[in-house]
């Protein structure tokens, strides 16, 4: 339980998350981002984790997200993503609050590499009028992926919003 970040990464490669039980977060449960051109994230694998979110743990006026990968410097021509693999698989993902998987490349950079969401279940059960914004969403940005493949998940949602968004320039 944790009011800011759950798993926390963002620097490394070969990541492997795997098995972990997160409850409760402010702003992310599993976050495996750059952090601009120093802090590399490459080959990621998020892999049988089950993640549940609380709406009591939000911090007043951010966004939520269960699983966070990709770089959070979306205007900065320093900051890039370098995703050779990156596997989010068999997953539960529960309680969404804003986004259920999010996965964001910045407006300059490399090419990223594929991107495999699969064999998860992402259940929007929020009872509590959280407004969710999407179950998965993708945003390229100006640097596209090599390939994109959503396959085999269940998605469930109370609420009114988009399944599954993918953005491209």
């Amino acid at each position: 339980t944790n009011v800011g970040k759950g798993i926390d990464a963002h620097n490394g490669q070969n990541l492997i998350i795997k098995n972990c039980n997160v409850r409760g977060f402010g702003r992310n449960g599993i976050y495996a981002v750059n952090e601009g051109g120093l802090k590399v994230v490459k080959n990621i694998s998020i892999v049988d984790n089950n993640i549940s979110s609380d709406s009591s743990f939000l911090i007043d006026g951010a966004t939520s997200f269960a699983i966070q990968s990709g770089s959070t410097e979306p205007n900065s021509n320093i900051g890039y993503v370098d995703i050779v693999r990156n596997k989010i698989d068999g997953n539960i993902v529960s309680n969404i609050n804003n986004f259920g998987i999010f996965i964001k490349n910045p407006l300059s950079g490399t090419v990223s590499g594929a991107i495999n969401i699969s064999d998860s279940v992402l259940i929007d059960s929020a009872s509590d009028g959280t407004s969710v914004s999407s179950v998965i969403k993708i945003d390229s940005n100006l640097v596209h992926y090599r390939g994109i493949i959503i396959s085999k998940n269940i998605i469930q949602q109370s609420v009114n919003a988009g399944n599954i968004i993918l953005l491209a320039s």
